[in-house]
């Protein structure tokens, strides 16, 4: 039995629509998300345009940008819930099945997840 291959990929964007240039994004199951930094956690870096994670079992899922409480002074923006709303009630769920692809899961950096 291999791994699994399912993937989901997508962009976190600015107001004007561009990736970001670096994005830290992680990926939860919903009733597994944590605020803070967990020992194990699938965490995934946007450098080129774009992140992926790869290798994603069957399921339901959420994507964070941003997920630390210690902001950088250069990370646009404050913690953002995939499609890019603030709060987690929010956030929308990804399903997965066995083998899909997921190739727009992008996060828009607006209203709420601004920083203020």
């Amino acid at each position: 039995m291999g791994l699994p291959t399912a993937i989901i990929t997508g962009r976190v964007l600015d107001l004007n629509g561009r990736p970001l240039g670096f994005a830290e994004v992680e990926l939860f199951r919903p009733d597994k998300y944590q605020p803070t930094p967990l020992a194990m956690e699938w965490k995934e870096f946007q450098t080129q345009g774009f992140f992926e994670f790869a290798h994603v079992s069957p399921g339901d899922y959420i994507l964070v940008y941003n997920n630390s409480e210690k902001w950088k002074t250069n990370v646009p923006g404050s913690r953002c819930f995939y499609p890019g709303v603030p709060v987690i009630a929010d956030a929308g769920r990804i399903h997965i099945d066995a083998g899909q692809q997921v190739l727009d899961a992008d996060i828009h950096i607006r209203g709420g997840c601004l920083k203020q």
